[in-house]
């Protein structure tokens, strides 16, 4: 929330909109202006989030490798995601997201997250160049068969 704070506060250019199971937690004002947009129920609900989205943005203290940035990587989205757990072994930063290194520290981690949106904003070509990579980069690894290929090898190794 304060990140959207923030953002609001310099009057960026910016809409976001959070799904997931956290609509208690949430203040009135983000429900009511239709930033929060309830939890996901299946495909459909998650490709119309996500074909309009330029970003993802997740800020984790811990989280493993989640689903949702593969799922956002393919349609283009640029993760711009905590840098913890697994989520570095798939994300270059700068080149198909973007890596937040102060999850320990919120204000920071704001500041953080702040800055490279602005960069995304000032600079269209690296967003598009960034939105490309991260596609690319989903295609390559996260396919079906990319899938079943490494399970088969950890399985037969």
């Amino acid at each position: 929330m304060k990140i959207i704070q923030a953002c609001r506060a310099k009057n960026l250019p910016i809409e976001f909109k959070l799904a997931g199971p956290f609509k208690e937690e949430l203040p009135l004002e983000l429900i009511e202006d239709k930033t929060y947009v309830g939890e996901l129920k299946g495909g459909e609900e998650m490709y119309a989030l996500h074909k309009n989205n330029d970003v993802l943005l997740m800020t984790s203290a811990w989280e493993g490798f989640p689903l949702v940035i593969m799922e956002a990587m393919a349609f283009g989205a640029i993760p711009l995601v905590s840098n913890i757990d697994a989520i570095p072994e798939h994300i270059q930063h700068g080149k198909n997201g973007f890596l937040l290194n102060h999850v320990d520290n919120e204000n920071k981690l704001v500041d953080e997250a702040v800055v490279n949106l602005i960069k995304l904003i000032d600079a269209k070509s690296t967003l598009k160049n960034i939105s490309q990579n991260a596609y690319d980069y989903a295609i390559n690894n996260f396919s079906e068969e990319k899938f079943i290929n490494s399970y088969r090898e950890s399985i037969l190794n």
